[in-house]
């Protein structure tokens, strides 16, 4: 009888481990991760308006067509969803200092922050479902390279991919405006583009490096003939 109970309760210790285990990770990603105690530290919240940038710097399309934008502003990012044809369904901001990338776990978001090596599992009403340490390793750095930060994804046979804003700003931009929808068929859609921001942004960057460029050409040419001038005096 003590036998028979024992091997019952090992059982019983061993599915509960079994069942830890398989639940100690909720979300799915390509990432290797471990659990960590669930925050929303970065300050995740949902947004209904639109937020409108001069560049893209990451997306993602999910399966069901669902297409994930994320912005950045200095420390202020902000993620823009919209459905298959473009059009804006709701977004999330948060705060971090350094880049990021965005994914789907069906139909809720992945945060994927490069800085600390998180990632953030986010539902549509912006809580935070579960938050976990990205494993700094081989793998994981490819996925990060040539998944998450890839230019091009593909989903339900389409491809997707980023385009610079076109003309000669484009050419010497390093930032993307256009997301670009290409279908088995061939045909392409534009189904983002903020190629007018982001050539007034540019614009208004080359202004004004060529206006600091230009005072501090005149400060140091008049600090040297000033520099000049005392040395002429004294000798």
């Amino acid at each position: 009888m003590k036998v028979r109970c024992g091997i019952i309760i090992f059982l019983f210790a061993i599915v509960l481990t079994l069942s830890f285990s398989l639940n100690a990770v909720a979300m799915t990603t390509g990432f290797e991760v471990n659990p960590v105690e669930t925050d929303n530290n970065i300050g995740i919240k949902i947004e209904n308006k639109e937020y409108h940038s001069v560049s893209i710097k990451c997306f993602d399309v999910s399966d069901t067509g669902l297409i994930a934008i994320g912005t950045d502003e200095g420390s202020e990012k902000h993620v823009n969803l919209y459905d298959n044809n473009g059009t804006f369904k709701y977004g999330y901001s948060f705060t971090d200092y350094g880049t990021y990338g965005v994914g789907f776990d069906d139909e809720n978001i992945l945060i994927y922050i490069s800085r600390g090596e998180t990632v953030y599992l986010v539902d549509r009403q912006g809580n935070c479902l579960e938050k976990c340490d990205i494993i700094n390793n081989i793998e994981n750095n490819s996925y990060w390279n040539n998944v998450v930060f890839a230019k091009t994804k593909e989903s339900s046979g389409n491809k997707y991919y980023l385009s610079k804003s076109p003309g000669l700003l484009g050419m010497v931009s390093p930032f993307y405006s256009r997301l670009i929808k290409k279908e088995l068929n061939g045909e392409e859609t534009i189904l983002l583009d903020v190629s007018n921001e982001h050539d007034v942004y540019i614009t208004s960057l080359i202004i004004v490096s060529i206006i600091v460029i230009s005072i501090s050409i005149v400060v140091v040419k008049n600090f040297g003939q000033k520099i000049n001038l005392h040395f002429d005096k004294k000798y």
